[in-house]
């Protein structure tokens, strides 16, 4: 079975500089369905992520950080809701530099999706072994 692709992409710990990295990893496990990226738009430091997405498909989320973990508690909000809303969606990359998303992989794997973790090779063994494939974790720095 072709694996379609929701990728989430913590836009306020990943940099724009990755963006390509990330949707070739994806696109070498199966195919992308949609792109989300999520980040405080308001704060100065976004601008290279605003110039990045000008170019490139991706849906923008906000997440004001009036609390802490904002972003996080956004993006594990929207995946779960996209379970059952869009069943055609059988994967899931995370992309986050860190391990905030431990408890949603262990979700989404428990619903039978198949979970990529992308992010730094300094994240916690809990949270690679949480996804099915976090083998990028070990090849390049975030």
């Amino acid at each position: 079975m072709v694996k379609q692709f929701a990728i989430f992409i913590d836009g306020d710990n990943i940099s724009c500089n990755h963006y390509e990295n990330v949707l070739s990893e994806v696109q070498s496990c199966g195919e992308i369905y949609e792109t989300r990226v999520y980040a405080d738009w308001t704060e100065p430091n976004m601008k290279s992520w605003k110039e990045k997405l000008l170019r490139n498909p991706a849906i923008e989320f906000q997440a004001f950080r009036f609390q802490s973990n904002a972003t996080d508690n956004r993006i594990i909000m929207d995946a779960v809701e996209m379970i059952f809303l869009n069943p055609a969606i059988n994967a899931f990359c995370i992309a986050s530099a860190d391990s905030d998303y431990l408890f949603l992989a262990h979700r989404l794997r428990a619903r039978g999706k198949y979970i990529l973790g992308i992010g730094g090779a300094d994240a916690k063994k809990e949270w690679r072994e949480a996804c099915n494939n976090a083998e990028f974790f070990l090849k390049r720095e975030f």
